[in-house]
């Protein structure tokens, strides 16, 4: 329900390009289609059975919160620094207040960074 458009890194567009030249119809579909309706998207039940069985078929170990809203934390805490308008767009939020509730993580070496980059206070 929040339609916007996020720019690609380079990698993914030749990635993508590379995909179209192998099936060329796939112009103006779904990145990720509903296998049994291409018209309409893959819903996120089957999404989240992939990654179920990607983690089996290559040995990693099931770990609590990994998944794809932890990728989406990594991503917006790795981002910190991105103007909100920015970071919101790319990652598809409506918010920003939902990004810091739910998204981003405090980190130590940010934090030092953030104290070490204060000015100087001088009193008179």
């Amino acid at each position: 329900g929040f339609e916007h458009t996020t720019p690609l890194t380079p990698e993914a567009l030749s990635a993508l390009r590379d995909a179209r030249k192998k099936a060329p119809g796939i112009a103006e579909s779904w990145l990720f289609p509903a296998p049994e309706n291409p018209s309409i998207p893959v819903s996120r039940h089957l999404v989240r059975e992939w990654w179920q069985r990607v983690e089996v078929l290559s040995g990693i170990a099931r770990i609590s919160g990994r998944g794809w809203h932890g990728l989406r934390r990594q991503f917006a805490s790795e981002l910190k620094h991105t103007p909100p308008k920015d970071l919101c767009e790319l990652g598809g939020w409506k918010s920003f207040q939902t990004v810091v509730k739910c998204y981003q993580r405090a980190d130590e070496q940010t934090m030092r960074d953030a104290l070490a980059s204060r000015r100087e206070i001088t009193f008179r």
